[in-house]
């Protein structure tokens, strides 16, 4: 029986708390009028997919990687329907959209970081991250130069 305070218990209990959160924000974030629904819908589903196949997937990490990839696209796209739904929020409602659609883009943000760490518990070979930015989560995991072992020096 797993007990409900230890969540180390569940299984991919980080991916899917990410998918709850990303459901949960897109859906909320849908309710305004002030940009297109079809386009915000869409890559959200994407991203949402994505990590159902993480969840789906225990060993690979490929879907992991595809998920951090589709977030990072979203990062940008979120800051064009901001930038472009600015001036036309004026209800409550709209309003409300508009605050929620800006936290999941700094949630999307935090995502790829939980990401990134399934990526790693993985045991991926390629870190789906550049090395500048990967090494900003993980100054311990830095790349040196190979040393032979026969080369001691005393």
């Amino acid at each position: 029986m797993i007990n409900t305070m230890d969540l180390s218990q569940i299984p991919n209990v980080s991916l899917k708390g990410v998918f709850t959160i990303h459901l949960v924000l897109t859906t909320w974030a849908l309710r305004a009028s002030w940009f297109s629904q079809t386009s915000y819908l869409f890559y959200n589903l994407v991203l949402l997919i994505t990590l159902l196949w993480s969840i789906h997937t225990k060993d690979s990490e490929e879907p992991v990687h595809m998920a951090i990839h589709v977030n990072v696209v979203s990062i940008f796209l979120d800051l064009f329907f901001l930038i472009t739904g600015l001036g036309t929020a004026y209800t409550l409602g709209e309003g409300f959209s508009y605050i929620i659609c800006l936290i999941h883009l700094i949630f999307r943000l935090l995502s790829i970081y939980m990401l990134w760490r399934v990526s790693m518990e993985r045991n991926s070979l390629v870190d789906p991250l550049p090395p500048q930015i990967s090494n900003m989560f993980s100054p311990a995991r830095r790349h040196f130069p190979y040393s032979s072992v026969s080369q001691q020096e005393c």
